[in-house]
């Protein structure tokens, strides 16, 4: 079944990221995948010291996690019920 999801503004090149991360955390589900994503998601940096969010998604706006753990079905904190 196709989920519809909210408007994120993403960018064309964001929401392709996105989709492919999805993809592949849905075919190889990583342990502590989850955890990472839903804390940016919620604004937070889940490496030591932020570097993990400001090496590899730097400039990634909050929606982007967002966007992610909707998709997977994930609960965040900014999410509103």
């Amino acid at each position: 079944m196709l989920r519809i999801l909210p408007d994120y503004n993403l960018s064309e090149s964001q929401q392709r990221q996105a989709d492919y991360q999805i993809k592949m955390y849905k075919m190889f589900p990583i342990g502590g995948v989850q955890w990472e994503i839903t804390t940016m998601a919620e604004g937070g940096c889940p490496g030591e010291f932020g570097i993990k969010r400001e090496e590899y998604y730097p400039n990634t706006p909050d929606e982007y996690f967002m966007y992610i753990c909707d998709a997977m079905g994930w609960k965040y904190n900014n999410k509103e019920e």
